[in-house]
């Protein structure tokens, strides 16, 4: 047998304790357990529960870890480093015990708690100074009690108080804006700038205060400013002759410049008024007819009143007495004096009869009545007869408006105007050889189209498609809307052309639609015409928005440009011809280029691509309306026309782009 260390037996050593080992052993277990364990250590009824007053800890740990206990006995502590609580399990979950923490963490405090400390109960820190307590009810507020506060409805202040406190700070500039003054609200009383008052009620208070010494200095007196008028003071001069109106002016100071004017008392302390009967003073008339007039006298256009009736041959005639002694056969009036006297009297309705006018008997003027007829051929000087009523019988003359209900379906000579039959020439391009669907301009009120190519060496295709070398005929239409089309085509890569000429009653805008390949940028097909492509083609911008029936979202963009009436002569002026064998050119040329004399000619415009522009803002005229008037167009007393405001039917695909100039070559 080995030998038996007591201090660390190994293998399969006995341990062997004696009686007072063991009673020491069991001493001390009882003593560890009741001191660290909080329940006792005896194998008695008590054994394995809380002793009272004990309080251990069994477990440290989160909230999870908690709860996920294996069987805590009853009564055990955890405490919770998630919440800081401090928990107990009651054989079924765990309570927290309180409400007591040991973090700093937020924490609510429920139910009522009493505080008997010998000091403050709490010491508030800097990070709470500051910092609102919601829902403390305290008893005093530094130092004061509620009551040394006035509510927030002023409810326990006194009215003398406010008022006083609101006068201390009321007046001007204060900013109070009060709801009553004197009683009044503000409507009660008139603005400063009155103009809450009516213009009749300022009236009639000035017209209460004004007049002398009201201190009124008005702008205008009756429409007049003061310089109208001629002051008292003398301060200023009258502008012109003054019209007293055959009043006087009285109380006149007596002159004393020789411009002044005199007065009766001046005149007469001057003799004047005695120089009539003084002899020895030839100048005056004495007005007892002591002396004669040395000249003849002009009276200034006035007359001689209170005249005696003349005695003598060469005393002046009174008017009554010259009523009476006029001679009947008047031999002693001038003719003159006889004609402007009846002159006077003559007239309508004077009830003059005369026996010629201007030399001629009556017989020799057409009646009114039309109780007379014309003796010859009467030329009207190329003045029209106006007025005139519809002819009834064969000989009657014609109304133009008769003459146009008559006519038949012949055209006379000189009746069809600009107003009922006006022409337009537009044209459609494509550089393809396959063949473009093209919608020509004009539609319906278009005649045969012409064709025509860039160049001498290459032909332009109507129904025919180069490329394929068969006919393709150009009826092919995908619309819904009736349009002429053609089915153009240009062999070699050139350019062909085909222009119609069309009835128009329009032109506001002139168009020009270009087909580019998206890619390239190449214009493949072209348009242009002072009238939209639905003109004569469904007359519906909806219906025909462009003129390309091979258009391609995918491939294909459209452009469209309205050129100035500035820029259109521009490019009709290089479109003519300059010398005799010379070809018009079409205005789509001056995109395309052209080949001439075995030379090419690039082209003279592009599209503008740095600037947006949208459909003009303007009705246009998209078609002629059809009616029950059957004769030919050019007969009928007005053509109606439709219009559209077009800008309101640009399609979105549509991009609208400004002509540029780019190659300013002289054409020979």
């Amino acid at each position: 047998m080995a030998t038996w260390n007591k201090n660390t037996p190994t293998g399969n050593d006995p341990v062997r304790l004696g009686d007072d080992e063991i009673r020491n052993m069991k001493d001390y277990l009882e003593d560890a357990l009741s001191r660290e364990h909080t329940f006792p250590g005896t194998y008695g009824d008590d054994a394995g529960k809380h002793l009272p007053g004990r309080v251990g800890v069994l477990f440290v740990g989160t909230t999870t870890e908690i709860n996920n206990l294996s069987s805590p006995p009853e009564g055990a502590i955890a405490l919770d480093t998630d919440t800081g609580e401090l928990k107990r399990y009651d054989g079924s979950s765990w309570q927290v015990i309180g409400q007591i923490v040991y973090t700093g963490t937020d924490q609510t405090v429920t139910g009522t708690k009493t505080f008997n400390p010998s000091g403050a109960p709490f010491a508030i820190g800097s990070n709470a100074e500051g910092q609102l307590v919601s829902g403390l009810n305290a008893d005093l507020v530094d130092g004061q009690h509620a009551s040394a506060f006035a509510k927030t409805d002023l409810s326990n202040v006194d009215d003398s108080t406010v008022l006083n406190k609101v006068k201390s700070v009321d007046g001007a500039d204060s900013g109070l804006d009060a709801d009553l003054l004197d009683g009044q609200h503000a409507s009660a009383f008139a603005k400063t700038d009155l103009s809450n008052v009516s213009d009749s009620t300022v009236l009639n208070k000035v017209k209460n205060v004004d007049g002398s010494g009201s201190g009124l200095d008005a702008d205008l007196v009756d429409g007049q400013h003061a310089s109208a008028f001629l002051r008292r003071d003398g301060s200023n001069s009258p502008t012109a002759n003054v019209n007293w109106g055959g009043y006087k002016i009285t109380n006149l100071a007596d002159p004393v410049n020789a411009q002044d004017a005199a007065t009766k008392n001046y005149v007469d302390s001057q003799g004047v008024g005695v120089h009539g009967n003084a002899a020895h003073d030839p100048d005056f008339l004495a007005v007892d007819g002591s002396n004669s007039p040395s000249a003849d006298i002009s009276w200034g256009n006035h007359k001689i009143t209170n005249l005696a009736d003349p005695v003598n041959a060469q005393d002046a005639a009174t008017k009554a007495y010259a009523d009476t002694k006029a001679d009947t056969d008047l031999s002693n009036v001038s003719d003159s004096t006889v004609l402007n006297k009846v002159k006077n009297v003559d007239g309508a309705d004077s009830g003059l009869d005369a026996d010629l006018l201007d030399g001629q008997h009556a017989s020799a003027f057409l009646r009114r009545d039309g109780s007379n007829s014309p003796s010859a051929n009467i030329n009207w000087g190329g003045y029209r007869i106006t007025n005139l009523a519809d002819p009834s019988d064969a000989q009657d003359a014609a109304t133009k408006a008769y003459v146009d209900s008559q006519a038949g379906t012949t055209i006379p000579d000189g009746s069809v105007t600009q107003a009922k039959l006006k022409t337009s020439v537009g044209s459609v391009s494509t550089t393809s050889d396959s063949g473009e669907d093209l919608t020509l301009p004009g539609g319906e009120y278009g005649f045969y189209p012409q064709l025509k190519n860039e160049s001498s060496s290459y032909a332009a295709y109507w129904g025919y498609d180069s490329s394929a070398s068969q006919a393709r005929w150009a009826a092919r239409q995908y619309g819904t809307s009736y349009a002429t089309r053609i089915q153009l085509s240009a062999g070699g890569g050139i350019a062909g052309y085909a222009q119609q000429r069309y009835v128009t009653s329009s032109g506001e805008v002139f168009w020009i639609f270009l087909l580019r390949d998206k890619q390239t940028g190449r214009i493949i097909a072209g348009y242009q015409a002072p009238d939209h492509p639905c003109f004569g083609n469904g007359n519906d911008p909806v219906l025909v928005p462009h003129p390309f029936g091979n258009y391609d979202p995918e491939k294909h963009e459209i452009v469209v440009i309205n050129p100035t009436i500035e820029q259109l002569k521009e490019m009709k002026a290089l479109c003519r011809p300059r010398r005799i064998g010379q070809p018009k050119r079409d205005l789509l040329e001056l995109f395309h280029g052209w080949d001439e004399g075995g030379k090419r000619a690039d082209p003279l415009y592009e599209v503008d691509d740095r600037y947006e522009l949208e459909y003009p803002h303007r009705e246009i005229t998209i078609g002629i309306v059809e009616d029950e008037d059957e004769r030919p167009l050019w007969l009928r007393q007005e053509a109606k026309i439709i219009k559209v405001p077009i800008h309101k039917y640009q399609p979105e695909f549509v991009k609208v782009r400004p002509l540029k100039r780019i190659n300013y070559t002289i054409l020979r």
